[in-house]
């Protein structure tokens, strides 16, 4: 491991050739920050937001195997580690050289001693760039003049034709963008609204002229470097030297698998929020544990993929009214853990999935939520786990088609009031309620509509095994087929 350093390097002088101010210098840097301003000298602050990742490579190749690290993969030598959560600087005003600029270079190229083109590395990922009057870190009243975000979040970034981007401050009200090749533009413009996006790159307000391209989501994955303290989720850039707070470290804007035989954990206290359109995978021989009162919250268009294990406090979260699609291969997502669909929400799981709860699990689905099974899939509820649902639907993936069913077992209070369960072969099954320590019911379904809309005769709608304490009430049967259930409620031994 080499000796790390404090990454972000203020140079000595060197000598540059003056440009004016429209035509940029030809560089090894690819994200420039200048200061043009002739009255001013103002404080930089360059932060990560979100999950950043670098640009590792296979060995002795330029095969892509990009990680979720801190570190750059491309340093500037052998002697030093520098990371990619960029940082902080004092601009100088009316400064031709270093001292007016901060510059940074890409991680995806080779970096080696080119410390006297740039000042730091970036990568994959969001950054947000805060123009201050002075250093806050220092001076309580130092005023945030202005903030622009530049979003990188594209596996294919370094096939760009062009991805330079200057970004040049005149004064409090006047700083541009310019990507290579294109027109100054305000931060501020309309079109604009401070975000900067490498795969949509306006060049011209006038006419407006843009280079877009659709952002890859990529194949990030996670590593072991560090003696494994990467795979601690969320990593901080607050937690490498002095470099800046990292802003909503939890948010995961790519595709990232932990690997097989990685052991990830969510830390204490911690949400990991997966944006719309992201996807966290565990691998097969992978393991992802939930440390105390810590969180997956999946937005609208984001994924979960469970292939390997999933343990510790689970806590997992569905954004309402989004829709969920499945992953593909078929899954088993959660054991043992707390799952929450938010009101309208839609979640939907493939063909031949098996979710399992046990133990103090317990799987809520607020109002006007639904759950879409594929064939063969259910619900498993073990050893205390519960269920409590209200208003809410549980159906097939497609209408015409089947799914299993809902199996609940032991003493805990499950509840389903006001639902729809439509489609499922075998219904609601309750077995081996082993106390009745509740001095209400231990299972209640009640004013829930049952419905079949297959050509299939469905086995039961509530089928109750060596059960006691439950609760069946104004429920009935919705479907065009006169033979839809081979029984209604079938009571095995009721005591």
């Amino acid at each position: 491991m080499k000796n790390p350093i404090f990454y972000l390097l203020f140079l000595t002088l060197l000598t540059f050739k003056i440009y004016t101010q429209d035509k940029q210098p030809v560089d090894e840097a690819e994200f420039h920050i200048n200061n043009y301003s002739s009255t001013a000298d103002i404080y930089v602050i360059v932060k990560p937001v979100g999950f950043m990742f670098n640009g590792q490579t296979l060995p002795n190749s330029y095969v892509k195997d990009y990680r979720y690290s801190p570190e750059a993969y491309n340093d500037f030598s052998t002697s030093q580690n520098n990371f990619i959560m960029v940082g902080h600087k004092l601009l100088i005003k009316n400064s031709t050289n270093n001292s007016g600029r901060f510059w940074f270079g890409s991680d995806l190229v080779n970096n080696g001693n080119a410390q006297e083109f740039y000042d730091s590395i970036v990568c994959f990922g969001k950054y947000k760039v805060e123009f201050w009057d002075t250093d806050p870190a220092t001076d309580l009243n130092a005023r945030l003049l202005d903030y622009v975000y530049w979003d990188n979040n594209d596996w294919d970034w370094n096939s760009y034709e062009s991805v330079d981007l200057y970004i040049k401050y005149y004064s409090e009200n006047n700083i541009m963008f310019q990507w290579a090749g294109g027109n100054d533009i305000s931060i501020n413009h309309s079109s604009v609204n401070k975000q900067l996006k490498s795969w949509y790159q306006i060049t011209s307000i006038s006419p407006f002229t843009v280079r877009e391209r659709t952002p890859n989501k990529g194949q990030f994955k996670t590593t072991n470097e560090a003696n494994g303290s990467y795979l601690y989720f969320p990593i901080k850039s607050q937690s490498f030297y002095a470099l800046p707070i990292h802003e909503d470290p939890g948010s995961l804007f790519m595709n990232l698998t932990i690997i097989s035989g990685h052991h990830a954990y969510i830390k204490q206290n911690e949400t990991i929020n997966i944006e719309p359109q992201a996807t966290l995978s565990v691998a097969d021989n992978g393991i992802l544990t939930f440390q105390p009162n810590s969180k997956i919250f999946i937005k609208y268009g984001g994924k979960f993929c469970n292939y390997g294990k999933v343990d510790g406090n689970i806590n997992i979260v569905y954004e309402r009214k989004g829709h969920f699609n499945y992953c593909s291969p078929s899954h088993s997502p959660f054991i043992g853990g707390n799952v929450t669909i938010e009101d309208s929400a839609i979640v939907e799981f493939p063909d031949s999935t098996t979710i399992l709860f046990d133990s103090s699990a317990v799987f809520t689905m607020k109002l006007h939520s639904e759950i879409r099974m594929g064939q063969h899939s259910k619900l498993i509820f073990l050893n205390g786990s519960r269920i409590s649902c209200d208003n809410a639907k549980f159906t097939s993936l497609d209408s015409t088609q089947t799914w299993d069913g809902i199996y609940i077992s032991d003493d805990a209070y499950d509840t389903l009031k006001n639902c729809v369960i439509q489609n499922a072969y075998n219904g609601i099954n309750i077995t081996q309620a082993t106390s009745l320590s509740f001095t209400n019911y231990t299972t209640e379904i009640t004013n829930c509509t049952f419905k079949n809309s297959t050509g299939t005769q469905l086995q039961n709608q509530v089928n109750v095994n060596a059960a006691g304490g439950i609760l069946i009430k104004d429920c009935h049967t919705e479907s065009g087929n006169t033979n839809a259930y081979t029984s209604c409620i079938l009571l095995q031994y009721c005591p």
